[in-house]
């Protein structure tokens, strides 16, 4: 819903630049004026486009890993463990879309489970009825990002189209977990303890399912400080 391409990551990217890497910021269209298959559908296009250009920048076509943090990093993972799957992929695209790694940081990798921890938690969360604080809380933020604040049990039907109830099979259909394989490439996973997504335990049981299925995978939790 918020933000842009290299929101507090550019101390991360030198650092990775430093090192000899290539990074390539990738920009993806937000909603609720764009729909998670659209989204999913600009990340195949941005790993195409590189390949088609990797000459042009010096880049081994095959040693491209993706990158990304909460809602990219769903669609990082997406990219990378499903570069062929027929359902996701954008029609016409033709360019082999495999990748040579995945990093993500604190992604939602089970969309139901995700939706009923948000409706759990953010339940008494309604624009219209807030409580002083929150109100004050909305219009800062709306001051600082120009963009409505969207309650959280928005977030998903938001990007889904609708609630869980309504698209079960597309929130299956695009959550990580749902396409774990044995050749999976090598998998980095990022996450803190305390998450406002609720996605800690469904990290760890993502990453238990791509060992149990003899994908490479590692696993680095953070101690966090923030509990909701």
């Amino acid at each position: 819903h918020y933000l842009d391409k290299g929101f507090f990551n550019h101390y991360l990217f030198r650092r990775l630049a430093g090192q000899g890497h290539l990074i390539v910021d990738v920009g993806y269209s937000l909603a609720p004026e764009a729909s998670f298959r659209e989204m999913l559908a600009e990340t195949y296009r941005s790993v195409a486009w590189m390949k088609e250009n990797a000459a042009e920048y010096g880049v081994d076509p095959n040693r491209l890993v993706l990158m990304g943090g909460s809602a990219g990093g769903q669609l990082a993972l997406l990219a990378a463990h499903a570069p062929d799957e027929a359902r996701l992929r954008p029609a016409g695209l033709e360019t082999d879309t495999r990748v040579r790694g995945v990093i993500a940081f604190y992604a939602p990798v089970d969309l139901p489970s995700m939706a009923g921890y948000v409706d759990r938690t953010y339940a008494r969360l309604t624009i219209g009825r807030l409580p002083p604080v929150e109100k004050a809380f909305t219009r800062a933020w709306e001051k600082l990002v120009g963009k409505p604040f969207y309650p959280p049990k928005q977030w998903l039907p938001n990007v889904m189209g609708g609630s869980p109830e309504e698209k079960l099979e597309e929130y299956r259909l695009t959550s990580p977990l749902n396409h774990i394989r044995p050749d999976c490439p090598p998998t980095l996973l990022l996450q803190g303890t305390q998450d406002l997504a609720g996605t800690q335990p469904d990290m760890q049981l993502f990453a238990r399912a791509l060992r149990d299925a003899g994908a490479p995978v590692a696993y680095v939790e953070y101690l966090s400080l923030i509990h909701i």
